[in-house]
């Protein structure tokens, strides 16, 4: 028998080329993609780079502000009704009122100085509250009066005293149809805790006058991530 061989036919020449030129039509087409996907990239990243310096300033504009908090409150209600008969922490914006201004000695009730001293002290600081610049204003969620004692006497009588005589200052300004009214009242009452801390923060070694006293303490809303949110922001 012959020996036959097995040859493998030769692919046509146009059959060649077709092979070729889808080959060339895939990779452009992968090349084509890759450069999409690469703009779509780099305008996302040009975007993230503008939310990211905005955010920024935000941060640092919130921040400033908060720093000046205490001095705004101090210099507004200096200007409204004068100095030296309230305090005010640099660090924390609280307003300390020493407790001889508003009460007598062991007392609840409120004395004639201390309704004269809140009839003009309340308006003034609700308006210094409400005419914060905004970035501390939509933070400030509540604002608590709190009474507090120094470490002489009983700690359960520290405690009611100290928070009777933070409710006799809400029921004076609230309830008292005495009370004049005011422009920011209602807004003002919306915002207001009452809370006693008996000697809590008193001193423990010495009895001093000073930690007898009522304060107006902030309660603020740190701002988040979404507050500096700005969907007008495009690439």
């Amino acid at each position: 028998m012959e020996d036959r061989k097995l040859q493998l036919a030769p692919i046509p020449e146009e059959e060649d080329q077709s092979v070729l030129l889808s080959i060339g039509d895939l990779m452009s087409g992968l090349l084509m993609i890759f450069a999409l996907l690469f703009m779509v990239v780099f305008v996302q990243y040009q975007v993230e780079q503008q939310k990211a310096k905005r955010l920024e300033v935000e941060v640092k504009k919130y921040e400033k502000a908060f720093r000046d908090l205490p001095l705004i409150v101090k210099n507004n209600l200096e200007k409204e009704i004068g100095a030296g008969a309230f305090e005010v922490d640099p660090k924390t914006g609280d307003l300390k009122i020493g407790d001889r201004i508003l009460f007598d000695e062991n007392s609840s009730a409120l004395n004639a100085q201390g309704k004269i001293f809140l009839q003009n002290f309340i308006p003034a600081y609700s308006k210094v509250i409400f005419e914060l610049p905004v970035e501390l204003s939509s933070q400030v969620s509540k604002i608590s009066i709190e009474g507090a004692t120094s470490s002489s006497g009983n700690d359960r009588e520290n405690m009611n005293l100290s928070l009777n005589r933070a409710a006799a200052v809400y029921n004076y300004i609230f309830n008292d149809g005495s009370f004049p009214n005011f422009p920011t009242k209602e807004q003002f009452k919306q915002i207001i805790l009452v809370a006693g801390r008996g000697e809590i923060d008193a001193n423990r070694s010495v009895v001093e006058a000073s930690d007898r006293r009522v304060t107006f303490r902030f309660q603020v809303r740190r701002p988040t991530f979404t507050d500096f949110t700005d969907p007008s922001i495009k690439p």
